[in-house]
């Protein structure tokens, strides 16, 4: 999302009720569903059922690596600016709040971690995005950070060879 100091990368956090990934940090997503044209317009479905996201409010830009979950999904990330008129409406079922990160901090190496954690009995590395409060008001770590990294390696990778 364009704004005055900046592009911004909107970040929803899930309610705690949910099922998958309670309280967490994520991005819209979903299944694709028999309605759906292709992934593009599930993606864009379900940015609209999440956080109010109308579909002529976001021009897509592309398509990130695949990423494969611990619990067992596999996501397809889709890139698209979004209007800067646009406001969020959080649905309450699904979405505890949604928020803004500057991407410039996302592309700050510093502000990236590397840990080490349990799940299934086993340990596994997973990426975490830390800072100020103000900066980063939730936790932003596992699949949702990986994407992110996804992003500013994308970027880095095209900002070498405009070079």
């Amino acid at each position: 999302m364009p704004r005055d100091d900046g592009p911004r990368v909107l970040l929803p956090r899930r309610t705690e009720v949910l099922r998958h990934h309670p309280g967490q940090v994520s991005f819209p997503g979903g299944g694709v569903e028999p309605g759906d044209r292709d992934a593009l317009a599930a993606a864009l479905r379900e940015a609209h059922e999440e956080v109010g996201l109308q579909p002529a409010q976001a021009e897509p830009l592309g398509w990130l690596d695949p990423v494969l979950t611990v619990s067992g999904y596999r996501v397809l990330p889709a890139v698209a600016a979004i209007d800067p008129a646009f406001v969020a409406v959080p649905d309450p079922n699904e979405v505890a709040d949604v928020f803004e990160v500057e991407l410039g901090f996302l592309l700050s190496p510093d502000n990236l971690r590397r840990l080490q954690v349990e799940y299934g009995g086993r340990r596994r590395e997973v990426l975490e995005y830390r800072g100020e409060p103000e900066l980063v008001p939730h936790r932003i770590w596992g699949v949702t950070a990986s994407i992110l990294y996804n992003l500013r390696e994308r970027l880095a990778r095209a900002r070498e060879e405009d070079a």
